[in-house]
Parts: C-alpha cells; structure tokens; sequence
C-alpha cells in the first residue's frame, strides 16, 4: 500500500459521504483505485494507517540534588 501525504479527516468525510470527494485515487496492493469504489473495511484501514500516531505525554520527573 503507497499513500500520499492526505489529511485524515477528508478521508473520514470522503467515506462518511461517497461522491462528495470523487477525486481521491488511492494505490493498494500495486493497483490504482478511487478511494469511493473501495470497500468500507480497505477505507478504515487507510484512514488509520494516515493517522499520526497518539503517543501519550508524560511529565518527566524532577531529580532532587541531596
């Protein structure tokens, strides 16, 4: 699977609403498709894979100097 640099949230919209956005072309597996005629399950997993990732903050701990 190749993606382009897309922002997830046109493809949530594109998958919430098929044929608002007929122009996003996708590569899966090798083949060029257009992102509406794709299956709900191959659009998830896209959307997700474009996702950044969540990665949780954590304060760093103060050292005390005795």
């Amino acid at each position: 699977m190749q993606l382009n640099v897309l922002d997830p949230e046109v493809l949530a919209d594109a998958r919430a609403h098929p044929g608002k956005h007929p122009g996003i072309v996708v590569r899966v597996a090798g083949i060029y498709a257009y992102f509406d005629d794709l299956p709900d399950s191959v659009k998830q997993e896209i959307i997700d894979k474009v996702k950044p990732p969540i990665i949780p903050y954590t304060h760093p701990q103060t050292h005390r100097m005795r």
